[in-house]
């Protein structure tokens, strides 16, 4: 098998977006011609509204709360959608890496450093592939999955008053 380019990466990104973004529409931008990073601006899939309320999932297990993703509301027309769940997205999600992550869900409304709660912002998230997809092809195929799936780093940025905040949740995902 021929190892893929960084536009080959970029390209198949462009055409199918990875699976957990299919509850939203979503513009997609190559972030990087180094590393392969396929960002997209979110919408909504329900009435292509750009703003959200971003809140963080947590699973209390083992005596902590532990993020495990990130859910969006929509706040043009109140729809809810998960956007990331490290338990079944990215590379360590679709091997199952992190099953044994269980127990009563927490969400809140993600805030930054200052408790400013990230409400009414412009949403997007990249997604990042380090590892060579040529080789991930025999997982997608074993999964019965699409490569770009495989994605080793999920990074979330938001807009707020005209800038946009880098990496205000980020996982990696490998």
């Amino acid at each position: 098998m021929s190892k893929m380019t960084t536009p080959e990466i970029l390209e198949m990104a462009r055409e199918t977006p990875p699976q957990c973004l299919q509850e939203y529409l979503s513009n997609f931008t190559p972030d990087s011609e180094i590393v392969p990073t396929a960002t997209y601006i979110i919408q909504c899939k329900h009435c292509s509204g750009e703003l959200f309320s971003v809140l963080e999932r947590r699973v209390v297990w083992d005596a902590e709360a532990t993020p495990t993703g990130v859910v969006l509301i929509c706040r043009k027309c109140r729809a809810r959608s998960n956007l990331f769940d490290m338990r079944r997205d990215g590379y360590d999600g679709e091997h199952g890496h992190h099953d044994f992550i269980h127990g009563p869900e927490i969400e809140d409304i993600l805030k930054d450093e200052n408790g400013r709660e990230y409400v009414n912002v412009e949403v997007r998230a990249s997604f990042t592939y380090n590892n060579d997809l040529a080789d991930l092809q025999a997982d997608a195929t074993a999964f019965n999955k699409r490569p770009q799936d495989f994605f080793d780093w999920f990074t979330l940025d938001v807009k707020c008053a005209a800038r946009w905040v880098a990496t205000v949740w980020e996982c990696e995902c490998a």
